[in-house]
């Protein structure tokens, strides 16, 4: 029996960069998860690399998605047979990480599903180019089994197809995290400066920013800002050892040092900040939906897009005292209205793919999305 032959009552399975560790993408799970019920879509199982913490647990019960990591093969083919597979969200295409997450086990999950009469999909992820020919490979002939893969920006089309992805498949939308809906906007105070500096810990990306993290928190407490600086990522190798360290070097004095056990603790202090400051690009777009106005540090590809593509303030790595803080000031005082119909227009292209996904999933009979329909 064919993926043509499968009647169509199965259930969706997400797999992404999840687990409960990162801000971002669990910022962008929500919004998945939120975008297929609306379509009356039945998302239930939610494939993770690893078993999530209580924390992450507790999240994903109130979503009602049931976690099944790879160290339950039996479970994860279960829901592989039962579901189409949504790989949705989150970097899923690059070549840090080695042949296993991301583009391994994306490739293993896509065939795999496809196998099992699935019809997947890739969904709103990032991608950067890959050099070594067994990931061209993975992409060319297993990524490639997924009907149709809209990417958060240009640049990943460019990654997705030069590895040999079908372009005839591929489309730009945006970044999920865009559609979060009942987003508090920021209650920006009259008189304090509330600077919330989201720094980041990850060599291979980004190299060493220690330097400019310090110089960024001294410069704002001198002018009179109140600082709190949070990790993004929770992981002690990553942002949450980033704050260890700057807490050892600059003190505890008239410094907050945040590490939320989750994404509602964290959005919480977006709410709460006049300007936010990053080299992340997730923290940038949490700001701007909290109405917030971002200055980002654009060290790495996408962060230089969402520069350019939504006209934000930036600062340089190397960036002195008095460059700090005119940004500072000046994104205390700007205005985010130029960047809404940017965004809706990416609200409106991920709507208008998912719409095909939906109509692809719910059919008897199945037919090729047509992306042309929603570009």
């Amino acid at each position: 029996m064919t993926d043509r032959d499968q009647p169509r009552h199965r259930t969706l399975a997400i797999w992404g960069a999840y687990g409960g560790m990162n801000i971002g993408d669990e910022a962008i799970l929500v919004a998945l998860v939120s975008l297929l019920r609306r379509r009356d879509l039945d998302p239930r199982s939610l494939i993770v690399q690893s078993e999530p913490d209580e924390e992450a647990n507790r999240a994903y019960t109130r979503l009602g998605l049931q976690p099944i990591s790879f160290r339950h093969p039996l479970r994860l083919l279960g829901a592989l047979r039962r579901s189409d597979l949504v790989c949705g969200g989150g970097q899923l295409m690059d070549d840090r990480g080695g042949l296993g997450f991301p583009v391994g086990f994306t490739a293993v999950l896509v065939l795999v599903n496809r196998v099992l009469g699935g019809r997947p999909i890739i969904f709103g992820i990032g991608a950067e180019p890959v050099q070594r020919r067994a990931s061209k490979w993975l992409v060319k002939t297993m990524y490639s089994r997924a009907h149709m893969a809209m990417v958060r920006d240009s640049p990943s089309e460019q990654a997705l197809t030069g590895a040999g992805y079908p372009a005839e498949k591929t489309a730009v939308g945006g970044d999920l995290a865009l559609t979060l809906v009942d987003i508090e906007r920021g209650n920006s105070s009259t008189e304090a400066q509330r600077l919330l500096l989201i720094p980041n810990r990850d060599s291979q990306r980004v190299g060493n920013l220690a330097a400019t993290f310090d110089a960024i928190t001294a410069t704002a407490q001198q002018a009179g800002w109140h600082v709190t600086v949070m990790a993004h990522d929770r992981r002690s190798d990553y942002d949450a050892g980033e704050l260890a360290r700057m807490a050892e070097v600059l003190g505890n004095d008239d410094i907050e040092y945040v590490v939320p056990a989750s994404l509602e603790a964290g959005l919480a202090h977006y709410r709460n900040a006049d300007v936010v400051v990053s080299a992340r690009m997730h923290p940038l777009l949490l700001s701007i939906l909290h109405g917030v106005t971002p200055v980002a540090i654009p060290v790495v590809d996408k962060v230089r897009t969402l520069v350019t593509d939504l006209s934000i303030p930036s600062l340089q790595p190397d960036a002195g005292a008095s460059d700090i803080a005119a940004a500072l000031t000046a994104a205390r005082a700007g205005s985010l209205d130029h960047v809404e119909p940017i965004l809706d227009a990416r609200r409106t292209a991920i709507g208008r793919q998912l719409d095909l996904a939906a109509k692809m999933w719910t059919a008897e009979t199945f037919h090729s999305p047509d992306l042309t329909e929603a570009k």
